[in-house]
């Protein structure tokens, strides 16, 4: 179980540019970049169950577009597995390459570095991440989002290939609600597939949203998260 929480875990960061990336509820990251001056803060709780056990983590996060094409995010999270508590940390970015707009696919670099403290252990540096992004508005209400790259894990000194994509329906039937659907993994692990929905409670400024998905693999890992996004 330890192995399958923490790769899960590790992946998940991973895939959405550190704890701080990745457009909620969704594990794959989309293109859009905040403009200069725009802000994001999110709260994250999230349930990892695999073999009879349990992992906990909640999160804090804060996004700021700084002008240049460029997003910088930075988070904070503590998680709980077996008893065994840690805190984890995150730092990273997205960069457009070409904008995203309602007219035209975006592409975006998206990059993460995360480190953690195992109880009563020190800091330790843990993962770099780099992903290359592309979002794909279909129709004003549709979008498909893929990601492809590469995380870096220091301790084990081992690089692996991660990849995501994701289909986004907005403003379902006229209503608040947004509902997508994503598949993602690693060249090693079995394939997680997701489900989530957001609802926007006020246009452009506040948002809760919700996932739950399963992993493959004879562990059957399941994940549920949910959450809340201010927009500043």
């Amino acid at each position: 179980m330890r192995r399958t929480v923490r790769a899960a875990l590790t992946l998940a960061a991973a895939l959405a540019c550190g704890p701080a990336c990745a457009g909620r509820p969704l594990v794959t990251e989309d293109a859009g970049v905040l403009g200069r001056g725009d802000c994001e803060f999110e709260g994250i709780g999230s349930r990892l169950s695999a073999a009879g056990s349990t992992a906990r983590t909640g999160q804090l996060q804060l996004s700021c577009g700084t002008g240049l094409q460029t997003q910088i995010q930075g988070a904070i999270a503590t998680s709980s597995i077996e008893g065994e508590r840690s805190t984890l940390a995150a730092a990273g970015g997205k960069t457009y390459l070409r904008e995203l707009t309602d007219e035209q696919a975006g592409f975006t670099l998206a990059y993460s570095f995360a480190g953690s403290r195992p109880g009563g252990m020190d800091w330790h540096y843990d993962v770099t991440a780099l992903l290359g992004v592309v979002t794909v508005p279909l129709r004003k209400d549709l979008l498909l989002h893929a990601n492809l790259g590469a995380s870096y894990a220091r301790a084990e000194r081992d690089t692996t290939a991660i990849w995501a994509g994701a289909v986004e329906f907005l403003r379902v039937g006229a209503t608040a609600f947004d509902l997508m659907a994503e598949a993602f993994g690693t060249q090693r692990d079995p394939l997680w597939l997701n489900l989530g929905v957001r609802y926007t409670v006020a246009p452009e400024r506040v948002s809760v949203n919700a996932s739950i998905g399963a992993q493959g693999g004879s562990d059957r890992a399941k994940l549920a998260t949910l959450g809340f996004k201010l927009n500043f």
